[in-house]
């Protein structure tokens, strides 16, 4: 019994040394799993990334920085400015003056009038009083300038957006053409095996070897173009999302039926709202009415209130010792005659305001003529994915066909060389209509301003 107490126990310690390790390697093991997660990205997940990531973004995001930084400066042309200066000036010789002597013998009289060594300490104080809504106007446009840089991110993030998409969907076309083509180098590799067979047997020629090798050397170099596509499409993502050079993210396939029930002019409705770049515009045209009304200010004065205090010493005023001042001072300046150049920068600013008008009638144009190819786009896409789709059942069966003619002999290398490459080119062309069918409904979603949708 003791024996048996003993037995017990020790399992009993074993079973709770495994519980202990087991606590211990969960967290590892939880890690290790999310970290396998991070690297499988979806569409939107992708998208996430770079807009967080993306180097052109960052720089669009630096701009809204600088105009707000503009925006607090212009402000300060309200404030008070307080300026100071101190100068110091060293004389070869004391500066004096000389006036007659009124009594005889009428010797000329010389009186210091400074000393060699001459300082002096000056502050102003400056605040604009009126300056005819210059000031105020200058802020206002500088707002403006900060809404347009805010514009100007959303349009880059709509880019950056529909780059990703189509660099995403590249990715998996590219995948799938490459299994394609090692489809067909291994189809060519079997179809060598069984002509060598009919060879040995006398049912095959030389030539028919030779032509199988040819085709075969082809489909080898599909398969590298193919990896070369592949790589390629992979490393333009990576830069997209700013992943670095030794990330290999898994890209999720993604399917999805992108069916739509909207018309052209329903589309086209929601591009004339949604679209950014016309937002932009009317920003554009509100910064150029400020500015045209800082110019007008200028036929207003400009008055402004000095405030000076000066600390001197060594000058006429004070030989030694300090002389303490101030002074206050209004000052109005106007332009009575410029040559009419305020006008003429009026007329300047006004044929600015004249071309935004016409560059929203041609952005409407161009807006709607994007829209109007993303649509056509998107359906010509989805009726070649079911016309590709049916030549590739087809192109199945005529292997099937060939082959088995072929085994009979009654069909020739050349008849299968032709079922496999009929075959090859329907599935290439099949998953190129796939996956441009997909990237087409978000152009469709980019050309009407929905493609972000509320990020």
């Amino acid at each position: 019994m003791k024996f048996l107490s003993f037995l017990e126990a020790q399992m009993v310690k074993r079973i709770l040394r495994i519980m202990a390790f087991a606590v211990a390697l969960y967290p590892v093991l939880i890690c290790t799993a999310a970290l396998a997660e991070d690297r499988v990205l979806n569409l939107t997940r992708s998208i996430d990334i770079a807009l967080e990531n993306n180097l052109s973004l960052k720089v669009s995001r630096e701009k809204i920085t600088q105009k707000f930084w503009e925006e607090r400066d212009s402000y300060t042309n309200f404030l008070p400015r307080v300026s100071g200066s101190f100068t110091y000036t060293r004389l070869d010789r004391v500066p004096v003056v000389s006036f007659p002597s009124p009594v005889p013998p009428f010797t000329p009289i010389e009186a210091a009038f400074g000393d060699e060594n001459m300082y002096t300490l000056t502050f102003t104080l400056s605040q604009p009083v009126f300056t005819g809504g210059r000031l105020a106007n200058i802020w206002r446009g500088k707002q403006e300038e900060t809404k347009i840089a805010e514009t100007a991110l959303e349009i880059d993030k709509t880019h950056v957006a529909m780059q990703v998409v189509e660099a995403y969907y590249s990715i998996l076309k590219s995948s799938r053409l490459l299994a394609n083509a090692q489809t067909l180098k291994n189809q060519r590799a079997s179809h060598l095996a069984d002509v060598k067979k009919f060879f040995d047997a006398g049912l095959a020629t030389k030539a028919d070897i030779l032509k199988t090798e040819v085709a075969l050397a082809e489909a080898e170099q599909k398969v590298i173009e193919a990896e070369n596509a592949v790589n390629l499409a992979r490393a333009n993502f990576k830069t997209l999302l700013n992943l670095p050079p030794d990330a290999e993210p898994v890209i999720e396939d993604s399917l999805e039926a992108k069916k739509d029930t909207k018309t052209l002019d329903e589309w086209k409705k929601l591009a004339a709202v949604g679209r950014r770049e016309l937002s932009e515009l009317d920003q554009v045209e509100s910064t150029l009415k400020y500015a045209r009304k800082v110019v007008n200010s200028s036929y207003y004065p400009q008055v402004f209130f000095l405030a000076n205090w000066k600390d001197e010493r060594g000058t006429s005023l004070s030989l030694n010792k300090w002389y303490q001042s101030w002074s206050g001072v209004v000052s109005a300046e106007l332009d009575i005659w410029n040559w009419h150049s305020t006008r003429k920068k009026l007329n300047a600013i006004n044929s600015q305001i004249s071309q935004i008008s016409a560059q929203r009638q041609q952005m409407y144009s161009a807006i709607s003529l994007e829209t109007t190819s993303a649509y056509l786009d998107f359906s010509a896409a989805w009726n070649r994915t079911t016309v590709s789709e049916k030549a590739v059942e087809d192109a199945k069966e005529n292997v099937r066909v060939t082959g088995l003619l072929f085994k009979e002999g009654m069909a020739t290398t050349t008849d299968m060389l032709d079922a496999q490459s009929a075959l090859f080119n329907a599935q290439s062309g099949y998953f190129q209509a796939l996956y441009d069918y997909q990237v087409a409904y978000y152009r469709l979603l980019k050309a009407s301003g929905g493609l972000l949708g509320s990020r």
